[in-house]
């Protein structure tokens, strides 16, 4: 995957201005919003939940220009976006002497970083209230943030890491049945028999049976062929914090996909609702 040059470029803006590796901050932008810069230019997803608007407040409010209808604040440029989500990590929390509510900054991660470098640092974040849970893909808090940091994707964008840390990201997002969360997903597969209908096969598994067209490219739903093999998706309850980016990762899907799962889905990519059912 070529590397998005906003991408790559507010990744190193983001260093300079908090101090901490390029690397992991592009993985905790990953895990935010894919590897493609968000159209919002807030790489933090910053929510606005005051009273009014933000525009023209200043601080880590200058250059807003809109709050989207979940919230999250759409910035001018991607160098305001980025300035802000610095200057909010950069805060100190009560713990270091400040007044900030979330409770993980520049200090903490730092710290963190220094004794168990990406895998306790994308821990004390996924274990901050900043992430409300939605860093973890399954292998505990952060997970998400040390997949991406060890994706192959950055591994392009940055060389690759050391073959130990590979190995050890590799075994924390193996599940229990020894499938790797990195490869390609695995997913029920039915094949058609004479007679069969889509829709009969979408009750049989509580699939809508246009959902089960979608995902499989199947143009006419009226039209199956005998012997051809369908292929099931799974149910997913979207949860508070979740972005349909995070969960095709989560999933085993390319980000390249994130459109089509939309599709399938009948929603807006950039916009879905906690306790939605989605086909993966």
């Amino acid at each position: 995957m070529a590397a998005n040059a906003t991408f790559m470029k507010m990744a190193k803006l983001a260093a300079e201005k908090t101090g901490l590796p390029e690397r992991f901050l592009a993985a905790w932008m990953a895990a935010e919003n894919g590897y493609m810069w968000p159209s919002t230019n807030n790489p933090g997803n910053i929510s606005w939940n005051g009273t009014g608007e933000p525009m023209g407040r200043g601080g880590i409010w200058t250059g807003a220009v809109r709050v989207e209808s979940n919230r999250v604040v759409v910035y001018d440029t991607p160098e305001h976006g980025t300035e802000a989500w610095c200057e909010l990590i950069n805060l100190p929390t009560h713990a270091h002497g400040g007044s900030k509510a979330l409770t993980v900054d520049t200090e903490d991660l730092k710290e963190a970083w220094a004794k168990g470098g990406v895998e306790l640092a994308a821990k004390v974040l996924g274990e901050s209230n900043w992430a409300a849970s939605h860093y973890d893909d399954g292998g505990g808090p952060g997970s998400l943030i040390i997949g991406a940091y060890h994706s192959s994707v950055l591994n392009e964008w940055f060389g690759s890491t050391s073959d130990k840390s590979s190995e050890a990201v590799q075994a924390a997002h193996t599940s229990a049945s020894g499938t790797s969360k990195a490869t390609e997903p695995e997913r029920t597969t039915y094949k058609i028999k004479p007679g069969d209908t889509l829709s009969a096969i979408g009750l049989r598994f509580g699939i809508p049976y246009r959902v089960l067209a979608r995902f499989n490219h199947i143009a006419n739903p009226n039209v199956i062929q005998a012997g051809a093999t369908l292929r099931i998706p799974k149910k997913y309850k979207i949860k508070p914090g979740d972005t349909l980016s995070q969960i095709c990762v989560r999933e085993g899907y390319p980000l390249s996909d994130v459109n089509w799962l939309a599709q399938v889905n009948g929603v807006n990519p950039n916009l879905i609702y906690a306790g939605r059912t989605l086909y993966v």
